[in-house]
């Protein structure tokens, strides 16, 4: 009553840079999220920022406190800016004091052994690019996963392309005769599978892979994802970093995949 007051007041924060000055990050800390991340999450397109937050203070003073109650507002403002881009592209994760914990980015998903996209990839990533666009001081690093079932399906391909019948071989010669051979004189012992898939099968897991054709797949695939994400979409390629290692990991599941690691 009186000369008190609260009332909202409207920011519009432009051009703001951000630059790590010591360890301790207070915003993170009271937000969840490292401050340059969320500047980065928070900016519009046109490079701005735009909050209400509280205020309080005596006109007779001329003192006004933002205090608690802005950091506050400003989660629960972090919470629902961030909420619906991530519900079509990913996971926001909330605690029970409204931090936002962490933002996560549904990989791109492929086909075993391939660079093909998986199905629903295509609307996937028109969501990510379209999110990329709205938030354009957003960087992303692309992260190639391979697994297992990679490993084994090129194993498998170039196992039938070793048995693969050439031009020149008689026509009474077929692939599933050459297999048969080649299991015969590796494992004479052995019973011989009916199918040219079960022998295939049998010779590929003792098949020997070029030694950068994992690496080939996963910069493939980082490549795909790139593509895919700027083709006529006005996002700038040098958002997209990330490249295949050049001993790729492999995982024993999952799905192959090319995750998005997002940067301030």
């Amino acid at each position: 009553m009186g000369t008190q007051l609260e009332t909202e007041q409207d920011l519009v924060v432009r051009g703001l840079e951000v630059a790590p000055l010591d360890a301790r990050d207070e915003v993170e800390q009271r937000i969840g999220l490292p401050f340059g991340m969320l500047v980065s999450l928070l900016q519009n397109s046109s490079g701005e920022i735009r909050l209400s937050v509280p205020v309080a203070g005596d006109l007779s003073r001329l003192e006004f406190d933002y205090g608690e109650a802005v950091w506050a507002t400003i989660r629960k403002l972090s919470v629902r800016l961030l909420a619906l881009p991530f519900s079509r592209i990913g996971s926001l994760f909330v605690s029970n004091d409204s931090k936002v914990q962490a933002v996560a980015v549904a990989p791109a998903l492929f086909e075993a052994g391939t660079d093909h996209l998986g199905p629903e990839m295509g609307p996937h990533l028109d969501h990510v690019a379209a999110f990329l666009r709205a938030a354009p001081a957003v960087k992303v690093v692309l992260d190639p996963i391979v697994v297992e079932s990679d490993r084994q399906t090129l194993r498998r391909e170039q196992t039938r392309a070793r048995l693969a019948v050439p031009a020149s071989a008689p026509e009474t010669a077929d692939a599933l005769e050459r297999a048969r051979n080649e299991y015969r004189g590796r494992w004479p012992d052995k019973p011989l599978p009916s199918t040219l898939d079960a022998i295939v099968a049998e010779l590929a897991a003792t098949e020997t892979l070029p030694a950068d054709a994992l690496r080939t797949l996963a910069a493939r695939r980082v490549e795909v994802v790139r593509q895919e994400l700027t083709r006529g979409r006005a996002i700038d390629v040098a958002r997209l970093t990330g490249t295949a290692a050049r001993n790729p990991f492999v995982e024993a599941a999952g799905t192959p995949r090319v995750e998005f690691d997002l940067r301030p």
